[in-house]
């Protein structure tokens, strides 16, 4: 009896990293094939400009400043057609220029979810979708949804 208790630790221990991993890799997979839809908008001439304008948006906010919000708000940043009103980041206090406010999404009113609010974090949109409406916010789009 003694000798199965450490192999079933060894083994639930084993399965947890398996799974971790795995989830790990499928978040790297979708990153991976978002990042190959925006380059190849990018080298067919395209804009994310373009994408939210063929929509009606022209004022949007940014859920995420990790990397692929950062990405986001340089590309916009280009152009004066599109207005990033806000981030909305859990973790971040400010941006690196401090021209565009962040807030924590538990700061959110209904005077700021009038913007469309874009999540970058696409691993964990659905859960996002929910704290947003949740907070009022009824424009929610994944950029993967975008391009």
């Amino acid at each position: 009896m003694k000798q199965l208790l450490p192999n079933f630790l060894e083994y639930e221990l084993y399965k947890t990293a398996v799974e971790y991993e795995n989830e790990q890799y499928g978040r790297v997979k979708q990153y991976y094939l978002f990042l190959v839809k925006w380059l190849t908008l990018i080298t067919g001439g395209g804009k994310i400009e373009d994408c939210l304008l063929e929509r009606g948006y022209n004022t949007i906010a940014i859920y995420g400043y990790g990397e692929i919000g950062k990405l986001l708000i340089r590309d916009l940043s280009q152009t004066s057609k599109i207005k990033i009103d806000f981030i909305v980041d859990n973790g971040a206090t400010h941006n690196n220029d401090n021209s565009v406010p962040i807030y924590h999404v538990d700061q959110l009113t209904p005077e700021l979810s009038t913007a469309l609010i874009i999540v970058t974090p696409i691993f964990a949109y659905d859960q996002i979708e929910k704290d947003l409406n949740e907070k009022g916010c009824e424009k929610i789009m994944c950029i993967d949804e975008l391009i």
